[in-house]
């Protein structure tokens, strides 16, 4: 774990009082071994993979990691971003970008309840539980 992430789960822990907090680094591609958890929070991936390995991914998070009664947070990049100063730097090539509908059509596939959206300016955060 890079000392970055060690200083940010500190950090939160301290200013939220959490007791169980950690941050796991990875690739991306080969999942962790660790126990279910009642959060899972997904930020800055699917901006980079394929569509089509979405859905994978999500049924990989879901189906290991989150409890039964938990929360699952995704981050999607959204069609609002092209074009933008956030991907000027790459270029919109760089980027999967989506539509409102396209996540919830694949919501709805992987059987998750969004219970919340949050829209920022690039991107919307889906809070979710599962159905």
């Amino acid at each position: 774990m890079t000392y970055y992430l060690k200083f940010k789960e500190l950090r939160l822990k301290k200013y939220y009082g959490f007791k169980n907090l950690e941050f796991i680094s990875y690739d991306g591609t080969h999942f962790p071994k660790i126990p279910k958890v009642d959060v899972v929070f997904e930020k800055g991936v699917f901006e980079r993979i394929p569509k089509s390995q979405v859905k994978i991914y999500i049924s990989e998070l879901k189906n290991k990691y989150l409890s039964d009664d938990g929360i699952i947070i995704l981050y999607f990049l959204m069609d609002r971003a092209k074009g933008s100063e956030f991907t000027k730097k790459l270029g919109d090539d760089a980027y999967f970008f989506w539509s409102s509908s396209e996540v919830n059509q694949l919501l709805e596939e992987s059987n998750l309840d969004p219970i919340r959206i949050i829209n920022i300016e690039f991107a919307d955060f889906y809070i979710c539980k599962l159905k």
